[in-house]
């Protein structure tokens, strides 16, 4: 069972939420993207993996042997600063080289903008409390996927499974025993309105 969970959290980590939305998008909402052509697809999406997951990781990787965190998974709040602030940057980037160099549409750009921030206000919260980082991502994937459902049906199935992937999730958090019920919640809630009222505002 740990494996399975371990492998749960591993599918579904913070960093490679990114990917797996933008992907989504356009194939199933192209329109909300942008005017970017299917031969630019690869180049889209090897930009936001490239990034948002593996420099990430590398610069988190690095962090490890070089004895500034102790394990790939951050399990003490003072060792997580260090490594958002290092993630923050890599979004921020992110969100500037497609607004200036892509052509994306304004709810992608809310969607980029969004992510971003909200890491950003995570790396606060990091300061003084321990917050579920794969509960507030996970669940902030279902407030956008909520939003998007609202504005065409074909996002439901995606909607239904984000919701049981995210619930397994936090399952796998606690049963790993990497975060307490309270860390789990305040993560989970705080993340799905964050991204949700975001776009209800802004988009």
């Amino acid at each position: 069972m740990a494996t399975f969970m371990k492998t749960v959290s591993g599918v579904f980590h913070p960093l490679l939420l990114s990917t797996y939305m933008t992907t989504l998008l356009f194939l199933l909402s192209p329109q909300l993207i942008g005017s970017i052509s299917v031969d630019r697809l690869p180049t889209l999406i090897a930009a936001i993996f490239l990034t948002t997951f593996l420099l990430p990781a590398f610069s988190i990787g690095f962090m490890k042997l070089t004895s500034r965190v102790s394990n790939f998974e951050l399990t003490q709040r003072e060792e997580r600063i260090l490594p958002f602030i290092s993630i923050s940057l890599f979004y921020l980037v992110t969100s500037y080289m497609f607004i200036s160099q892509f052509r994306i549409a304004p709810t992608f750009m809310v969607i980029l903008l969004t992510v971003t921030s909200l890491i950003f206000t995570l790396l606060l919260i990091t300061f003084w409390f321990k917050i579920s980082i794969h509960g507030a991502a996970n669940w902030a994937t279902i407030g956008i996927l909520t939003q998007l459902f609202f504005k065409e049906p074909v996002w439901f199935y995606p909607l239904i499974i984000g919701i049981l992937s995210a619930g397994l999730v936090s399952t796998s958090r606690l049963y790993l025993g990497y975060h307490t019920p309270k860390e789990i919640w305040i993560g989970s809630i705080y993340g799905y309105a964050y991204s949700f009222l975001a776009l209800l505002i802004f988009d």
